[in-house]
């Protein structure tokens, strides 16, 4: 029997060899998203451009005489070349320090995909260079970092905008579905490409019909499911809650969801009759008007050939923020997103909730949430508080800090 795969027992050694070296390439070019790809493609194409500049190759393996002509090193070839290549992106690509970490990122990648260390070109030197040219760069007029974050998209935003910008949302399919997502994005805290459908990606992780489940109770107060392709069969009254299974696109790789449940207003408590909007219902009003097929985007409706984009909802959020007297380049889709995370935080939420929430794999959520006056007021309610923290703590905690003082006579 030959030691070779079926598909392989046609061809010869090296070219079975050809293909499996092939086929592992193509797989590490897809451990990576869509979005991280195409930038990685475009960081590549600039360092292959910097490396040639410097007399060296992509893969560092060629050391160019005039590094050892300079004098003493007090820097290794890489990280020399590392930091050569920040300037380059700086000084002739005009990139912002952002995008410098994006494309070191991008590096070591590649070069790991060929079998080459990434070591030395991240060093303590390195990331203090890295440090110089954000500080510089923060300093230029117009480069606030503080001036260019994302602003959050808030729940009296969602209202006005529906109110203003969407009267029609009770019938018309195409702004039943704007308003829909505005909620759904917003309690969720999805991200774009789990939100809506997105054609220029290849894989698709947009919310689909049947993943919103509705569950319902008939008259002998029995409760059922149905997925929201069939939620016309079925009167609102019925609603008892809403199930969502969100398809993580950038840390749920195998699709196995993050499930959340949100119970119908007429279904839950009382204290909640002061919401903005009811999610379940909305999505109900939502599924039975467009109704989408099985398989179809959750906001799309096969009938009369309508799906929700990306670039729609921006506008409409835009739009939205310019009511408000705002700039609309610092408002997106990701705004929604933004905004629930800071309700969250501004409601006292634990940060590992907020974490699993929005399905983010590190700390890096934290830099989402914006202050409220509400949460900045309780925190300067509690600073004056002796009870949260005395000098008595300080001692229990701290019993090395004690030394011998002096009597209030001899400190006057």
């Amino acid at each position: 029997m030959s030691p070779l795969p079926t598909s392989y027992s046609s061809q010869s050694v090296a070219a079975a060899f050809y293909r499996i070296q092939h086929v592992q390439t193509a797989l590490v070019w897809q451990s990576i998203g869509p979005e991280s790809r195409r930038t990685y493609q475009s960081a590549w194409s600039r360092w292959k451009e910097y490396t040639l500049l410097i007399g060296s190759d992509p893969l560092l393996s060629r050391v160019p005489r005039e590094f050892f002509a300079q004098g003493p090193v007090t820097l290794t070839f890489r990280e020399q070349a590392m930091i050569g290549f920040y300037v380059y992106l700086r000084c002739n690509r005009k990139c912002i320090p952002e995008t410098l970490a994006s494309y070191t990122s991008a590096v070591k990648f590649m070069l790991r995909a060929c079998k080459v260390s990434d070591a030395g070109l991240l060093t303590p030197s390195v990331l203090a260079a890295r440090q110089g040219f954000a500080l510089l760069w923060r300093a230029e007029p117009g480069n606030s970092a503080a001036d260019r974050e994302t602003l959050p998209f808030t729940v009296d935003m969602i209202m006005r905008t529906v109110k203003t910008l969407l009267p029609s949302a009770a019938y018309d399919i195409a702004q039943m579905a704007q308003k829909t997502a505005l909620m759904t994005n917003f309690t969720f805290l999805l991200r774009a490409g789990e939100s809506v459908y997105q054609p220029q990606v290849v894989a698709h992780h947009h919310l689909k019909a049947n993943a919103v489940v509705f569950v319902l109770q008939d008259e002998d107060n029995v409760e059922f499911s149905c997925t929201s392709d069939k939620a016309h069969l079925y009167a609102a009254r019925q609603l008892r809650a809403v199930i969502a299974d969100v398809k993580d696109a950038k840390n749920d790789q195998d699709g196995s969801g993050h499930r959340f449940q949100i119970a119908a207003q007429n279904a839950a408590s009382s204290s909640n009759s002061s919401l903005a909007f009811d999610i379940a219902r909305q999505m109900f009003d939502c599924a039975s008007l467009l109704r989408p097929g099985p398989d179809d985007p959750f906001f799309s409706s096969p009938a009369s050939g309508y799906v929700l984009k990306e670039d729609v909802m921006n506008k409409l959020l835009q739009n939205g923020a310019c009511l408000f007297g705002f700039d609309p380049t610092r408002f997106s889709m990701h705004s929604l997103r933004v905004a629930g995370a800071s309700v969250m935080g501004a409601m006292g939420v634990p940060a590992w909730y907020i974490q699993k929430a929005g399905r983010w794999k590190s700390t890096k959520f934290m830099k989402y949430i914006r202050m409220s006056s509400s949460m900045y007021q309780r925190v300067i309610a509690q600073l004056s508080n002796t009870d949260l923290l005395s000098a008595n703590d300080v001692v229990r905690y701290h019993p090395g800090a004690g030394v011998s003082l002096p009597s209030p006579a001899e400190s006057w």
